[in-house]
């Protein structure tokens, strides 16, 4: 199993970040998407891990908000004010497949 994980700090007054639309697609297998839920479009966090501490552990982390997406109605927007945001989602992964991460 392999795992992909974003990581941020927002540096902004508001103290939050945004992702949304995001691919892991396996070109060896009919560009299948590998990610469960990568749009958010379902409004829940199904399929991720969602976590907020500066040492990668503990914490609750962001929510699935409704407004102002990228794409479709929904999106990830981290919260964490004191710390690291961490958003992961394991899957599989084949040897010497070709993957393409878009976000």
């Amino acid at each position: 199993m392999n795992t992909l994980e974003f990581g941020f700090k927002a540096k902004t007054s508001a103290k939050t970040w945004h992702l949304d639309d995001v691919s892991v697609i396996d070109t060896n297998a009919s560009n299948s998407e590998m990610l469960i839920n990568g749009n958010f479009e379902n409004g829940t966090l199904i399929g991720w891990q969602a976590f907020c501490s500066n040492l990668n552990g503990g914490g609750t982390g962001g929510t699935i908000t409704q407004s102002s997406c990228h794409n479709g109605s929904y999106f990830y927007d981290g919260a964490c004010a004191v710390a690291y945001d961490f958003l992961r989602q394991s899957f599989s992964m084949a040897i010497r497949h070709v993957y393409v991460l878009s976000f």
